[in-house]
């Protein structure tokens, strides 16, 4: 039986676009982790303040935790936008 070998390799789609900050980062900035519901949620949101806080001296961080697997409610996102400057997010197992 002849074996077919398959290129799992795909044409590039969508261009890159780059990244740019929009937020200031210069002097004292608030940034706000929001870990989901999944295991290893929270240690990872906390190993990646403690990356960002050598590179960002000046931040202060807080951390957020989602209850559930379930959208963020309003209430979690009205906490966050009047806490913090900027937020990253979790999301994923």
């Amino acid at each position: 039986m002849p074996v077919t070998f398959l290129e799992p390799t795909a044409e590039d789609g969508i261009a890159v676009e780059p990244y740019e900050l929009f937020a200031d980062t210069s002097g004292p900035i608030a940034v706000g982790l929001v870990s989901n519901a999944f295991p290893d949620g929270t240690l990872f949101m906390h190993k990646l303040e403690a990356e960002l806080a050598s590179a960002m001296p000046q931040a202060t961080f807080r951390h957020y935790q989602k209850p559930n697997v379930a959208p963020v409610t309003g209430e979690l996102v009205d906490a966050v936008t009047e806490e913090c400057d900027v937020v990253l997010a979790a999301w994923g197992h």
